[in-house]
């Protein structure tokens, strides 16, 4: 296939619109010749005529018609992208893929997505959830412009823009020895206890068999 030379074309736009091939140098602020010479080879690498040559200056033919107005179309397009991406930029309007962990669910759904909602009620969102590596991989494959996880891996395609500690928490029956306990534990004060664990695909569970490692114990 043929590729359309974006500089020689919009020489040859500006030559059709000026009327002259000199009004275009004028224009440009090049020499006329080197637009003729342009033209001269678009239509080379085209094979077929685009202008015709007169003493009051140049017009297009049938071939220059077709060939101006995909040119006309693609300054369109490229307009109309470089507003929607403006648009998109300024929160105006668009749309949002969201990825995120399990856990982060209900705290988002309770507080902060109402109130981006109504602070951008244009802007539309998408959510998606599962563990960590999951998570990374649609970051990282541009199926979620954003994620959400617990202890990411270091990757050389993801960029963390905010990063939190939180605390880690166990979850026990009212009746349970630990219940009333409110001073932070040791991870060794767990062993005694049968203890339900995430699978390894979620950050919690990654980040707690760090924490075995380094205490050399396994609950």
């Amino acid at each position: 296939m043929t590729e359309i030379n974006g500089k020689r074309l919009s020489y040859l736009y500006e030559a059709v619109t000026m009327g002259t091939i000199r009004a275009a140098a004028d224009k440009l602020d090049i020499a006329p010749s080197a637009i003729s010479r342009q033209i001269s080879l678009l239509e080379k690498e085209l094979a077929c005529i685009l202008i015709e040559r007169h003493r009051k200056g140049v017009t297009p033919t049938e071939a220059g018609s077709i060939l101006l107005q995909f040119y006309r179309e693609s300054l369109s397009a490229e307009e109309t992208c470089v507003s929607k991406l403006q648009a998109l930029l300024g929160l105006q309007r668009g749309h949002i893929k969201l990825a995120m962990g399990d856990g982060f669910v209900g705290d988002l759904m309770l507080g902060p997505l109402s109130e981006f909602s109504r602070l951008y009620p244009a802007l539309t969102l998408s959510i998606s959830t599962g563990g960590s590596n999951e998570v990374i991989r649609q970051v990282e494959e541009d199926e979620a412009h954003i994620g959400l996880v617990f202890h990411p891996s270091s990757h050389p395609r993801i960029r963390s823009q905010v990063i939190s500690c939180q605390p880690m928490y166990i979850i026990v029956s009212p009746d349970h020895p630990l219940a009333n306990r409110s001073k932070p534990m040791q991870l060794k004060e767990l062993l005694e206890y049968p203890v339900g664990l995430a699978e390894s695909r979620f950050g919690v569970r990654q980040l707690l068999a760090m924490a075995e490692f380094q205490q050399k114990n396994s609950i």
